[in-house]
């Protein structure tokens, strides 16, 4: 069995417009999928679940650094280039 997984996610490069709608909506795709884990622990157990509280915590200020990051770029109409690999590590589960 494979033990692990490389695999390019963005890989190109964009005006900072496009860049940064692009990861905005990686970000808060992430984000969404922590809260309604929460959501869904605090209905079934009654309390929050601190890992996903922390997750959307880390997401949260990520998201105001890319916006800010790249509403400076815009306004010096710039370009980046994004390279973004996920890599996937096979563990026993907790």
């Amino acid at each position: 069995m494979q033990k692990e997984l490389k695999a390019d996610l963005i890989d190109g490069r964009f005006t900072a417009e496009d860049a940064r709608e692009l990861l905005m909506d990686l970000f808060s795709k992430e984000a969404n999928f922590h809260e309604v884990r929460n959501f869904s622990a605090n209905e079934r157990f009654g309390k929050d679940d601190p890992h996903h509280l922390q997750r959307i915590d880390v997401l949260t200020r990520n998201m105001e650094q890319i916006n800010a990051f790249f509403g400076e770029l815009q306004a010096k109409g710039k370009q980046v280039r994004i390279h973004s690999v996920v890599n996937i590590e096979v563990s026993e589960a907790e």
